[in-house]
């Protein structure tokens, strides 16, 4: 079931330290990687978690996005 799996991926990510220290920016490595698994049954896409950034929102991620190409060098 979802919640034993969230549970289990969760315990993979933190092991038993919980979650309230601080992650990767990008989000736990362990999620990322479950991402990628569901976007390859769901879509057919093969992603790399190095990839993958997660973030609170689709607006969160517009802006990060938008920051990236609005100070972007070159």
């Amino acid at each position: 079931d979802e919640i034993d799996r969230a549970r289990e991926i969760k315990h993979e990510a933190f092991g038993d330290h919980g979650n309230g220290a601080y992650t990767h920016s990008q989000g736990a490595y362990t999620f990322r990687e479950e991402i990628c698994k569901f976007l390859e049954r769901r879509d057919g896409v093969k992603a790399n978690p190095d990839h993958i950034y997660m973030t609170t929102g689709a607006s969160r991620a517009i802006d990060m996005m938008l920051q990236t190409l609005a100070f972007d060098d070159k």
